[in-house]
């Protein structure tokens, strides 16, 4: 290879390395807006969450009982888990948002791993009044 044809390799793979560093630096975190939950229009008819059916099992399913089932408190097992979170004081009827239980899913450190449909399931019992149901 001469010396000519040489040195255009090595501008043209040079210039590709700078092309790929500033089009993966120049990306955002996020191309999109992100989601943003909206609470159930209440004054309107809508399916309304089972916490028996529907809450419940997400903990376990979550493996949130891997720690919560019964020797930390609070106690998350199926059967436990109403009264533990409501009589706990881990939920806040007046912002489902600074819920003890949500602020705890919702730390990566924590908890973090719940589907976002899953998370907001659970606003939605919260933002009705979290019942027995």
């Amino acid at each position: 290879m001469n010396k000519n044809r040489m040195k255009a390799v090595i501008n043209i793979t040079f210039t590709f390395i700078i092309i790929a560093i500033v089009g993966l630096t120049a990306c955002e975190k996020f191309s999109y807006d992100p989601p943003v939950y909206e609470p159930p229009d209440t004054t309107q008819p809508y399916d309304p969450v089972s916490y028996s059916q529907q809450i419940a099992p997400l903990f376990p399913a979550y493996n949130c009982t891997g720690c919560h089932g019964g020797a930390i408190a609070p106690d998350l097992r199926e059967s436990e888990s109403y009264e533990a979170l409501t009589e706990g004081g881990y939920i806040n009827l007046d912002s489902y948002a600074e819920s003890i239980v949500v602020l705890k899913i919702e730390d990566e450190g924590h908890g973090g791993t719940w589907s976002t449909k899953d998370l907001w399931l659970l606003f939605d019992w919260i933002y009705v009044g979290a019942p027995d149901n």
